[in-house]
């Protein structure tokens, strides 16, 4: 009885391994559907069912006192029984051991390859970046970049194409700490003027607009290891005078930006309303939109942010007039 028990006992410690064998090898890793590793389970399990029978039947006759080599035919069955079984098993056994060793390469071929691209990743600075992210100046014209400086002492300001605007009078604005920190970019407010100049008639979407006043700003983005996307010509500017219209002549680096760039554009912001005097800016709230470029900082609180540069109200502090 108690060889019995003990059989028994490691049959069924035997049935447990392979049960789990079988669950990590075909469930866990998916390599086969569900109901298949059902059947096999089955299967196996009537597999030591007949084992443990026919072992237990040849138990009793030997406990009573049979011997098995003069067994009688019914006895022989019950042994043709017991090797079927057997062979069954090792038959499933293999293939469990196939199968783990299947899912065992395949692991690790995808752990290489996710190796290899973490390794390119790694090297290039970024995390995981969009494979959709592009550049947005390799679709800007150099010559775009040139024409969209702003150079005060020219007594010009480049708000259409040639002939460019002449100026009138041109004030700076002092600026104290205009940084802004985002992810791991820095953005910075370098300088900023009022400009009066001769009316001079602008496309605002479909339409034309006559102006004659405008804040320019000099902005600079410097990225860290991740790609993003900042807007800072498609911005918005609230001054005491109101809302400003859109930005003119300053489409040079709104989209994708890479990583460890540093790079620099202006902003001309036209006021709605005639500018008389150049002082009667007294504040102003510069925002645009930025939003990550890589699927590592998406899952972040801040992965979409409005970038602001305000003076909260204060009065501003302006320079001396710019000569031309």
């Amino acid at each position: 009885m108690l060889l019995f028990l003990g059989l028994a006992g490691g049959l069924y410690w035997v049935l447990t391994k392979i049960d789990e064998l079988l669950f990590d090898a075909i469930v866990l890793h998916r390599s086969l559907s569900l109901t298949l590793q059902t059947s096999l389970s089955l299967l196996l399990r009537l597999v030591i069912i007949l084992l443990v029978s026919g072992l237990s039947f040849a138990i009793f006759k030997w406990h009573n006192g049979a011997v098995i080599a003069q067994a009688s035919r019914k006895s022989k069955k019950v042994w043709r029984w017991v090797l079927l079984s057997l062979g069954l098993l090792i038959i499933i056994l293999s293939g469990v051991v196939l199968a783990n060793q299947a899912v065992a390469d395949k692991r690790q071929a995808v752990k290489s390859s996710s190796t290899a691209v973490s390794k390119k990743k790694a090297a290039a600075g970024q995390i995981t970046p969009y494979d959709s992210f592009s550049d947005a100046m390799d679709t800007t014209l150099k010559s775009s970049v040139v024409s969209n400086r702003f150079i005060p002492s020219s007594g010009k300001i480049p708000l259409t194409d040639p002939p460019e605007s002449d100026l009138i009078e041109v004030w700076p604005l002092v600026l104290s700490s205009e940084k802004l920190k985002w992810m791991d970019s820095q953005i910075t407010l370098d300088q900023a003027w009022v400009a009066k100049f001769q009316p001079t008639m602008i496309d605002m979407g479909k339409d034309q607009v006559s102006v004659n006043g405008a804040v320019v700003f000099q902005i600079t983005i410097k990225t860290g290891k991740y790609d993003n996307y900042y807007y800072p010509s498609q911005g918005r500017l609230v001054t005491n005078l109101g809302t400003s219209y859109e930005p003119a002549a300053s489409f040079i680096m709104d989209g994708g930006m890479p990583r460890h760039k540093n790079r620099s554009q202006y902003i001309y912001f036209c006021f709605k309303q005639t500018l008389d005097d150049v002082q009667q800016v007294k504040y102003f709230r510069y925002s645009f939109a930025a939003i990550v470029g890589d699927e590592q900082t998406e899952k972040l609180p801040d992965h979409s942010v409005t970038v602001e540069f305000d003076n909260k109200k204060q009065p501003l502090e302006y320079g001396a007039p710019i000569q031309f």
